[in-house]
């Protein structure tokens, strides 16, 4: 039985879709930083990695590539929408296997794989360190972890501007996401995310200070806030708004992009934690 109940519900709900909807934005927005993710990674031919939180397969198609067919790659995703589209996109790729599964309880086989990897897929465990010493049962001795996950939202101009825009024209706004919990943030303090490596079980612990623009929109002010109000930061606080709430809220973030946009696209910093790790 999954422990992240409310987030499996999340990615297999109406949200999802959106995400299927808007997954090649998505990927250009966060572009720098899954880059980097894999260049740390550094993945060499035939090894065999566990891509957790997978999601639509861009991840898994470049470590595919990075193993060749000598290597082999598990995606583990919980979204069945998500990976339905994965499905898709790697069919023709023969050393990739998908598993629709809680990667916090999913069983691997004991000391079958070299590496584990994730884009942004690690911060939704509600017992951390639980799901990464189970995660870690599955890499041989001396096997790596490397991950990405976001800093604060404070430290994310991407995601407080728009929200700082949209919080004043709407009553009653989900609670924040913070960090030391299951969310985008989980793992935006430092410290916190050290301990609960250790309390996994991993050595050679190493965090990075990852700056880099985050895409919004790449066409101009409209596409930005299509993506603010569709999977950004404030899709979560438009759900069940009135059509005069939204319309409000859209116009508030394209004044706002309008007057930092440069040249054709509309980008703002972000901060993520560029993690590795070892198993004894």
């Amino acid at each position: 039985m999954s422990q992240n109940t409310d987030h499996v519900e999340y990615w297999n709900g109406e949200a999802a879709q959106r995400w299927v909807e808007h997954r090649g934005h998505f990927d250009l927005a966060i572009e720098i930083f899954g880059s980097r993710a894999l260049q740390r990674l550094a993945l060499q031919k035939g090894e065999r990695v566990v891509d957790v939180g997978c999601g639509a397969g861009t991840t898994v198609i470049a470590l595919s590539a990075a193993a060749t067919d000598a290597g082999h790659v598990l995606g583990l995703d919980c979204s069945k929408p998500l990976m339905d589209l994965a499905k898709e996109r790697v069919a023709h790729l023969k050393n990739v296997e998908l598993v629709v599964a809680d990667a916090a309880t999913y069983e691997l086989k004991p000391g079958a794989y070299d590496a584990i990897f994730s884009r942004f897929g690690m911060m939704f465990f509600d017992d951390p360190a639980q799901a990464m010493h189970s995660l870690g049962k599955g890499l041989r001795s001396g096997g790596r972890m490397s991950f990405v996950c976001w800093q604060t939202m404070e430290d994310n101009d991407w995601v407080s501007l728009p929200l700082k825009t949209i919080l004043p024209l709407v009553e009653n706004p989900p609670s924040p996401y913070r960090p030391n919990e299951p969310g985008p943030c989980a793992f935006a303090d430092k410290d916190f995310l050290h301990g609960e490596l250790e309390k996994a079980g991993f050595l050679n612990i190493h965090i990075q200070n990852v700056r880099a623009p985050v895409t919004l929109g790449d066409t101009g002010v409209d596409d930005a806030v299509d993506f603010s109000m569709r999977i950004g930061p404030c899709a979560r606080i438009g759900v069940n708004q009135s059509p005069e709430v939204i319309a409000k809220m859209r116009k508030a973030l394209a004044d706002m992009y309008e007057s930092i946009i440069e040249g054709h696209g509309v980008t703002l910093p972000g901060a993520a934690w560029m993690v590795s790790a070892h198993k004894a």
